[in-house]
């Protein structure tokens, strides 16, 4: 009887256990949290690329680069591509990226132009079938007489384990986030429920690839700060912006501050005057779920961060869209110029080209200085 009685308080205490970790994650992933749509404009959805998870605007904000990818139909004879949008003419998306390799399937992205007009642009692509290994492949970015992007290389290392997005310093310098220490899905996929710090950033200096930070979670978007003094990485599991010091000589980084945020984080975006526009996952989970059933929903959020003045490690943070996942499921990137605001998400066969009402849009939900380390 006694010994029943014991097993009986073992499974009841096993019980409570699953229970309260359960709880626990679906709370930290964001799952009790209210949605409640706001947006202070109006949006188009612009159809003719599928799977816009990241983009970029071009020097003067006519146009945006986009990194198109069908992730539910990938198998080895699906190809993605590099389309350009014009926001003055709002015509459908167009096909740049011709001379990239076979086996393309394009992730993040990054453009860097110099003042002497050479651009630089930068792609994480994922080779097919998997297990085919992963590059970063640079192209030759031309704004005119006509746009155009020529392939000039394609960057392999062991150290691109999983890479998602990447940040160009130069026409041969680049970060790239690895959101998982692990390569194999499984293998990632506990990395996120026992939440392991195994991401890594790794630089590449022009001729050799190292780590340049780690100990992150799911490392996702990263970005520099205008005057390259600082580099941006979000963590989609802990739902927070990393900032670090960046030393413009020798690439290398220290860990200066961390800034709690109301989302699961992905792509950043930084306007020229150093603000932050960061798509997100209000729920994790029901991304999770929407990554494998096209029909359920996931709430979409754009944040802005503006730096506050004279205070370099402090931004006020501002909610200015939230979607329950009718107007556009799992947003990924947001980028904005002028009134104009860009989002895009990683499945939807439509991203989305928003006009703000005013230059101010959405309430300031969070305003908090950055957690210091």
């Amino acid at each position: 009887m006694r010994a029943r009685r014991v097993i009986r308080g073992i499974i009841v205490l096993f019980a409570a256990s699953t229970v309260i970790a359960g709880l626990t994650l679906m709370a930290g992933a964001g799952q009790f949290r209210r949605i409640d749509p706001h947006f202070e404009g109006r949006c188009t959805p612009i159809e003719g690329a599928v799977g816009v998870e990241d983009l970029v605007v071009t020097p003067g904000g006519r146009a945006a680069l986009l990194a198109s990818d069908d992730r539910r139909a990938r198998d080895a004879a699906s190809r993605g591509g590099i389309y350009i949008y014009s926001l003055d003419d709002g015509v459908a998306p167009r096909l740049l990226s011709g001379s990239a390799p076979a086996s393309f399937h394009p992730h993040g992205l990054d453009l860097v132009v110099t003042p002497d007009g050479r651009g630089t642009l930068y792609v994480v692509n994922h080779e097919l079938p998997r297990g085919a290994g992963h590059s970063i492949e640079v192209f030759d970015w031309r704004a005119t007489p006509e746009p155009t992007l020529t392939h000039r290389a394609t960057i392999r290392d062991p150290l691109l384990v999983s890479p998602n997005d990447v940040a160009g310093v130069d026409h041969s310098r680049f970060y790239v986030t690895n959101d998982h220490g692990a390569a194999s899905p499984r293998a990632q996929t506990l990395e996120d429920y026992t939440r392991r710090a195994r991401a890594r950033v790794v630089y590449h200096d022009g001729e050799e690839t190292r780590v340049a930070a780690d100990g992150l979670r799911y490392a996702n978007g990263i970005a520099l700060r205008p005057d390259g003094a600082a580099l941006f990485v979000s963590s989609t599991t802990d739902r927070r912006l990393h900032v670090f010091a960046r030393d413009r000589e020798t690439g290398a980084l220290s860990r200066r501050a961390d800034v709690a945020l109301s989302t699961g984080p992905d792509n950043i975006d930084v306007e020229p005057d150093g603000t932050l526009w960061i798509a997100g996952h209000p729920k994790l989970l029901s991304f999770v779920v929407h990554a494998r059933a096209p029909g359920r929903r996931s709430p979409s959020q754009v944040l802005r961060l503006r730096p506050v003045p004279d205070e370099p490690l402090e931004f006020a943070v501002e909610e200015v869209y939230l979607d329950d996942g009718s107007e556009l499921s799992g947003a990924s990137v947001a980028a904005r110029r002028g009134r104009r605001l860009l989002i895009g998400g990683v499945f939807e066969p439509e991203f989305l080209d928003c006009t703000m009402d005013r230059a101010r849009a959405g309430p300031t939900v969070v305003e908090t200085a950055m957690l210091a380390r």
